[in-house]
């Protein structure tokens, strides 16, 4: 009788599995129609990179009009031909005839910067699960690459995922002003980081300062990004209406909808603007700006905050009072803080739980409209 039981369990949860896989490949491979929103994608040319306008997604195909071909002009952001054409000769553009391109044949834009402003504990079950209590911003120091690049992890590094939507504009943005009159264009990116060298750089009493995040958070590799760059007519209603899903080894670890985003895009860059001028944040044993003389310049990112379902968890109570017994029966007072030793202490257990991510583990990762990717964690060949 248990057999029958186990049986008919395991049926129907391969069923359900396959129900939810099916109708995710629906949500997440989807392109926005042209009349609300324009997606655009990227190929290399001995021109330069050439800009499409992408119209269907099947696999790992797309239907996509040269942008690039039409008005014989190659850049380096597909944003630009926007503003040098406008959006109406560009969805004008979609009655054309198609061509077809391989997924793999895309590549990001070449233009873009390695600083972001960061927003954290954006979303209030991730701020709950990472014990924060409200929104705060860092820099981000990462080149972005592209998401089907393998992600390496050295030595006695705590890797962990986030999934996050991406905003960069068509102009330097110094005001609200700005803000309101640029174009906005979202893309599906990844905030990954080293949780061993934030927790090493924190400020165990004040986390929303932001300390410890641009180090554990910056360097190469940590900033993956889709290939389409998605320009919606309503930027609000179109942010909100996005789905988000991350899995490890096709484990769903992160999956919610943007709308549960405390701060939209306009209230983080609002928060950035608002702060005032401060050397504040650190990175590398140097004093930082959160945005470079109140700028977020052209290339530049906002990273808007993650879901909830990454590795990192805050050291529990019962932890804490056993790292304490422990410094003070071992005599490590004489050696380490006793916040030093609940950190090195925190990162040891994590190490050797093997939770965070493993060279080996497959990373795939989607959002409706932004498209999605996929790669392998790979241990770094230094």
């Amino acid at each position: 009788m248990k057999e029958v039981i186990k049986t008919v369990w395991l049926s129907a949860t391969m069923s359900l599995s396959i129900a939810v896989n099916a109708n995710s490949d629906r949500v997440f491979q989807n392109i926005a129609a042209v009349d609300e929103a324009l997606t655009l994608a990227q190929i290399k040319t001995t021109k330069g990179p050439a800009s499409l306008l992408v119209l269907a997604q099947e696999g790992q195909q797309i239907s996509a009009v040269n942008l690039s071909q039409v008005f014989d002009l190659y850049t380096n952001d597909p944003l630009d031909i926007l503003v040098q054409v406008g959006s109406e000769k560009v969805r004008a553009q979609a009655q054309q005839p198609q061509q077809r391109f391989e997924f793999s044949q895309l590549i990001i834009p070449t233009g873009l910067s390695s600083e972001q402003l960061a927003a954290g504990g954006n979303y209030a079950a991730h701020s709950e699960e990472s014990g924060l209590e409200d929104v705060f911003l860092f820099p981000k120091y990462s080149q972005p690459t592209p998401g089907n690049q393998a992600m390496p992890v050295n030595a006695g590094q705590l890797l962990d995922y986030e999934i996050e939507i991406c905003t960069r504009f068509d102009r330097d943005i110094r005001s609200t002003d700005d803000f309101n009159k640029a174009t906005k264009a979202f893309f599906l990116c990844g905030d990954f980081s080293d949780r061993a060298a934030l927790m090493r750089n924190i400020d165990p009493d004040d986390w929303e300062s932001g300390a410890g995040f641009t180090d554990g958070k910056s360097g190469q590799g940590l900033f993956p990004i889709g290939f389409f760059t998605v320009i919606p007519n309503d930027w609000l209603s179109f942010l909100n209406d996005i789905q988000l899903q991350l899995s490890v080894n096709n484990d769903i670890r992160q999956q919610a909808k943007a709308d549960q985003m405390i701060l939209k895009i306009d209230g983080i860059l609002n928060l950035a603007l608002s702060e005032e001028e401060s050397m504040r944040w650190t990175y590398k044993g140097k004093n930082i700006p959160l945005l470079n003389e109140r700028v977020l310049y052209k290339g530049q990112s906002i990273v808007s905050g993650t879901p909830a379902g990454v590795v990192f968890r805050p050291p529990e109570n019962t932890f804490i009072a056993s790292c304490v017994l422990k410094w003070l029966v071992t005599g490590q007072f004489f050696k380490q803080r006793i916040t030093d030793y609940v950190i090195e202490s925190h990162i040891e257990a994590g190490l050797e739980s093997k939770a965070y991510l493993q060279p080996g583990d497959h990373i795939a990762m989607s959002a409706s409209y932004l498209g999605g990717f996929d790669f392998t964690i790979e241990s770094s060949k230094k």
